[in-house]
């Protein structure tokens, strides 16, 4: 179910990633070593804010099944690395906390790319 504090959850946890993932480019970068795998996740979590956006304000999302299909995939393949990571963590340390906040707002942005395929 896609209820208002899941939403607000989910929008913390991506717009944290994105902050970090800013940050992380931003030390590559002083290092003179290609960002482009840092700036595709950065694209992923600005698509997937963008969904958010546009569910949370009932608005079409226009997107094509072909841009719907590749963030699917995109997300599926980061919770595989994510689901790989749990187990390092101890449960209700800080870390732990932010993987399983992160993994379900990749899973909440499945189910919108779900309800707009029906």
């Amino acid at each position: 179910m896609i209820d208002q504090s899941r939403i607000t959850q989910a929008r913390k946890s991506l717009e944290s990633t994105l902050r970090k993932l800013e940050a992380s480019k931003q030390s590559i970068l002083s290092k003179n070593r290609s960002t482009s795998y840092v700036d595709k996740q950065i694209a992923i979590m600005k698509e997937c804010l963008v969904y958010l956006h546009l569910y949370e304000n009932k608005e079409t999302i226009t997107l094509s099944s072909e841009q719907n299909m590749k963030l699917k995939k995109s997300l599926t393949h980061l919770l595989d690395e994510l689901s790989s990571m749990k187990n390092k963590f101890n449960i209700g340390s800080s870390q732990h906390t932010l993987l399983i906040r992160r993994m379900d707002a990749y899973h909440l942005i499945l189910e919108i790319i779900e309800l707009i395929k029906s």
